[in-house]
C-alpha cells in the first residue's frame, strides 16, 4: 500500500473513531489498533524520505 493510500485509510479511521461511528467496543479497539499501525508506518515513510532528502543536501 502506498503512503497516500495509508494516509487516506488512516484519515478515514480517525474520522470514524472521532464521529463515534463504531458502537461496538471490540470493533473500536480494532480500528484504533489499525490507526496506530498506519500512523507509525506513515511516520516511518516520512522520516526515511527526510533522510533521503538530507543525504543529497537539499535540506539543511
Amino acid at each position: 500500500m502506498s503512503y497516500t493510500e495509508k494516509l487516506k485509510k488512516l484519515e478515514k479511521l480517525v474520522a470514524e473513531i472521532e464521529n463515534d461511528q463504531t458502537p461496538d467496543l471490540d470493533e473500536l479497539r480494532k480500528k484504533i489498533s489499525e490507526a496506530k499501525k498506519l500512523h507509525k508506518e506513515c511516520e516511518e515513510i516520512l522520516h526515511q524520505t527526510e533522510e533521503e532528502i538530507q543525504s543529497i543536501g537539499v535540506m539543511d
